[in-house]
């Protein structure tokens, strides 16, 4: 008699740090933020230059058997986000095998082949082709969050005490920060060389400073921003503490800001987590090129490229294998059954729950009023989908640029970006 399979381990619902994605409407205000150093590289800033996108709609089974789908932003990151720090000499190297830099540039290939066919340039604004391919420049970072600022209000924070891994989407943002400690240094250099160290650490308390952020919607293209950091604030920071277990989560923002899609590996400290994704990337490559495939069809034989592309999206969810909330697929075959006949008896194949067409940040931006009514059904899973054990090779070395010329890195005034 077979025993009955245990679920509470595959449908576990782990706990996470909300994404700020500053860019939308209902996030744009004033922030004063405690930025938390990365343990990989040691200065809290990542800067994810030409992060190739492209959108695929997944399918989600619960405990119940139910199913849910909706749509996510695959990430293509730029080669040098996938870092570890080496155990043995402390210094920020690559994690990426050959393979795995090969499997990177295939799929940087066909997305570029993709973009070029859709003209996704000139369409970026066609809510098919658009809001099915991007390209975006991120900066992302965690932050303890003293107070938030929204709406224009200067007066009333609208929240305070809380942890984020911030996502900013302005090109300059990094130009901003060079240009305010440049600033800094030499109205506080002076008197307190190491002023950089009172904003930026990883110390639950006992902070000096803050970052002052203000974000809000310039009147053409981009986005209005300042920095300033803001010392001698000892007293006015004197009974901020971060909590223990939030710094546990705050450690890596690249992992943070991949969540569900990053490579699972729990075997290894955080620092050393190789989260590239290799099964997600190349199921992303496939879906790509069939998209590829049929948006040529489409054009040789006169017909709709968004046709083209929404047929794509139907026959993947057709064929797709489903996963929990999690990314990972069910070891049940009961639930996987039910997930199975839900689909089947789904209008058009997309299950019983259709979140088709939203995502985190549309969502955001559509609610103008987040505190009294929170969005419903955001999927941001921590997973990443198990693969077979390979051999570890010997960390490649990693050139990561000093972050200032006062206690990041090697003493320079180079900057990360």
């Amino acid at each position: 008699m077979m025993s009955p399979t245990k679920l509470n381990k595959t449908f576990e619902k782990k706990r996470t740090i909300e994404k700020i994605h500053t860019g939308a409407r209902p996030n744009q205000g004033k922030y004063q933020l405690l930025p938390i150093n990365s343990t990989v590289s040691d200065f809290p800033y990542v800067v994810l230059q030409n992060t190739r996108e492209i959108k695929m709609p997944r399918r989600n089974v619960l405990a119940d058997g139910t199913e849910q789908t909706y749509e996510a932003w695959i990430k293509l990151l730029p080669k040098n986000a996938y870092t570890i720090k080496d155990p043995s000499t402390g210094r920020e190297v690559s994690s990426l095998t050959a393979a795995d830099e090969k499997l990177l540039d295939q799929a940087y290939q066909v997305w570029e082949e993709l973009y070029k066919e859709v003209d996704g340039r000139n369409n970026a604004m066609n809510p098919t082709i658009g809001g099915a391919i991007r390209r975006k420049n991120y900066t992302v970072f965690y932050s303890y969050v003293v107070s938030q600022y929204l709406n224009g209000n200067t007066r009333t924070p609208d929240r305070q005490n809380f942890s984020a891994l911030m996502v900013v989407t302005s090109k300059g943002f990094m130009d901003l920060v060079a240009n305010s400690i440049a600033d800094t240094n030499i109205t506080a250099g002076l008197s307190n060389p190491s002023w950089d160290r009172d904003i930026y650490n990883r110390d639950a308390s006992g902070r000096k400073g803050f970052l002052m952020f203000s974000i809000s919607k310039a009147d053409g293209p981009g986005f209005n921003i300042s920095i300033n950091h803001q010392l001698g604030m000892e007293q006015y920071l004197a009974g901020v503490k971060i909590p223990e277990e939030d710094l546990e989560l705050m450690q890596n923002p690249v992992e943070g800001f991949l969540g569900w899609q990053a490579n699972r590996d729990e075997d290894s400290p955080v620092d050393q987590k190789r989260l590239f994704n290799k099964k997600l990337i190349t199921e992303t490559i496939e879906f790509m090129t069939e998209m590829l495939t049929k948006v040529r069809l489409a054009k040789q034989s006169g017909t709709s490229i968004e046709e083209a592309i929404s047929v794509t999206n139907k026959t993947l969810l057709n064929e797709q294998e489903p996963t929990n909330t999690n990314g990972i697929a069910t070891n049940d075959p009961i639930l996987a059954e039910m997930a199975r006949e839900a689909g089947k008896k789904a209008e058009g194949g997309y299950g019983n729950n259709n979140f088709v067409g939203s995502n985190a940040e549309e969502i955001a931006a559509k609610n103008t009023n987040p505190f009294q009514t929170p969005p419903v059904a955001r999927f941001d899973p921590l997973t990443g989908t198990p693969v077979g054990e390979e051999k570890k090779p010997e960390p490649a070395p990693f050139q990561q640029p000093a972050f200032a010329n006062n206690g990041f890195g090697g003493g320079t005034n180079d900057m990360p970006f």
